[in-house]
């Protein structure tokens, strides 16, 4: 970027026409695939926003517009009682199921599916939207707001080196690295971005705490709370499948904690200050 302005511009354009395209397939089928790419595409356009915010000259705050965070928002609902339907059923196979829990489930998505039809209103171009953002854009005149954008990223991720590794902090390390993940286009043109994505591999953590997170879903749907007026086989179905996806959650935060543990070094380094 140093920052051709009209690339800028171009790519919101194509970004929101993306996003509104996503939404209203997704709105339509509910597709599994649809919604995951509607919220990816959503997560995009907020990575590039902070960004763009990083910029000394950006006075006005640029986020998420109000309507499409809402449907993003149930757009997760959605998502992940559908994971965890598949998981569910992946995970008992030809064993007896918890029909009651997963009919539980279909109830929770089908008022789900309402509720995001509701906040859509119908077809979706999101233009206001759009518009507003442009008109909010200050003038970009160097390649500053790369460049703080990338500090500020890495020193979050050294002080959640230097943590507990809990949940929530884990998956705050996912949502920074992913910040960084979906700006690559653009930090890569900073020579210090590319020497420390070269020592500090990205992917495979990024996938790693993902799963880390699906697991931690699963727990939360699968909990006493959630559950309390099961009874019977359907009750110690779920507790069976509670102590399983605990099970798979530990041996994936292993690993976690093992790759985390190789960049000590580079914690104390220059890298994350």
């Amino acid at each position: 970027m140093v920052a051709n302005e009209k690339d800028i511009i171009h790519h919101i354009h194509r970004q929101f026409a993306t996003l509104a395209e996503l939404a209203n397939k997704s709105t339509v089928s509910f597709n599994k695939i649809q919604v995951h790419r509607f919220r990816v595409q959503t997560k995009k356009l907020r990575a590039f926003l902070r960004l763009l915010q990083a910029n000394p000259s950006q006075k006005k705050k640029l986020k998420i517009p109000r309507k499409i965070k809402k449907i993003y928002e149930v757009a997760g609902e959605i998502r992940n009682i559908q994971n965890h339907r598949s998981w569910i059923h992946d995970y008992f196979q030809n064993k007896k199921i918890p029909k009651t829990y997963l009919a539980m489930l279909r109830k929770k998505l089908d008022e789900n599916k309402q509720e995001m039809r509701d906040k859509s209103h119908g077809e979706i171009f999101f233009n206001k939207e759009r518009k507003e953002i442009i008109h909010r854009l200050a003038r970009i005149k160097d390649q500053s707001c790369i460049d703080t954008f990338f500090e500020e990223k890495k020193q979050t991720i050294g002080t959640i080196l230097a943590e507990e590794k809990s949940d929530a902090v884990l998956h705050a390390l996912r949502k920074t690295l992913k910040d960084l993940d979906y700006n690559k286009k653009w930090l890569s043109q900073s020579s210090e971005f590319n020497e420390w994505k070269s020592e500090f591999v990205m992917k495979d953590l990024i996938d790693l705490l993902g799963s880390h997170q699906d697991f931690t879903i699963h727990e939360i749907f699968l909990s006493a709370d959630e559950t309390a007026q099961l009874n019977g086989t359907d009750k110690m179905l779920i507790e069976e499948a509670y102590r399983a996806a605990s099970e798979n959650k530990a041996t994936i935060k292993e690993k976690i904690l093992l790759k985390l543990a190789s960049f000590e070094t580079l914690e104390s380094s220059h890298y994350f200050h």
